[in-house]
């Protein structure tokens, strides 16, 4: 390794100056003009693969050092809490040390009431989904669900209400687009088979549209043409 490399790796701590002192004593001293050099003095010395393999190398040394540390150091602070802690209940008497184990299980409990509850709201919000027609079963419903859930199912439900008049609204836009692009008027076309059209302007519904979707696609799809879309 030339010199100039290596002092570069000590300026940006990659090695310690203990780690340098060794490895310059048998680095390439390049720091030294050549006087047989014909070369240009500005131009920039060719990139070493070896130097930079051992530039990663020793880059990949120091952060495992480093991480090695930090684990050593937060498993000592844990052994320094849990023991504070050993000796904090020792000094306490009877009524004090009964109060906070309780304590501890108290909070142990609202923890875990917590995670049911969690869940319990996690399931509301996917039936509340699949209720408001906004539950197509792809994966993409997961992130509808994180998005709708709140502290409680009424929470819930109001921001599975709130998006769902969002997506229809979304969907009516786009339909009344596609109307228009086809020179069409929203709203004007056959019901399709005798039945309230829910493609159509005046009898627009989402919910009704993902349902027929899912339980009779070719209904749905007659349906669309003729709305005309």
């Amino acid at each position: 390794m030339k010199l100039t490399k290596l002092k570069e790796l000590l300026k940006s701590g990659a090695v310690t100056q203990e780690e340098y002192d060794e490895m310059s004593k048998t680095a390439e001293d390049d720091t030294k003009a050549d006087p047989t050099d014909d070369s240009p003095e500005d131009e920039p010395p060719e990139d070493d693969p070896l130097e930079d393999d051992l530039e990663t190398k020793i880059a990949k040394a120091v952060q495992s050092a480093v991480d090695r540390a930090t684990n050593k150091l937060g498993n000592e602070n844990k052994l320094l809490k849990d023991k504070l802690e050993k000796t904090r209940k020792e000094k306490m008497t009877a009524e004090e040390l009964r109060q906070v184990e309780l304590q501890e299980k108290e909070d142990e409990l609202a923890r875990q009431q917590a995670e049911i509850q969690m869940e319990k709201n996690r399931m509301h919000a996917i039936k509340a989904l699949k209720k408001a027609g906004l539950d197509d079963g792809s994966e993409e419903t997961l992130d509808l669900v994180e998005f709708v859930l709140g502290k409680d199912e009424p929470a819930i439900d109001l921001r599975v209400k709130a998006l769902q008049k969002f997506a229809q609204r979304v969907a009516k836009n786009t339909t009344d687009g596609i109307y228009k692009a086809n020179g069409r008027t929203p709203g004007k076309g056959n019901a399709g088979g005798g039945k309230d059209n829910p493609w159509i302007k005046e009898s627009w519904n989402l919910t009704k549209q993902m349902e027929l979707e899912l339980n009779d696609p070719e209904l749905a799809k007659t349906m669309k043409a003729s709305a005309g879309i």
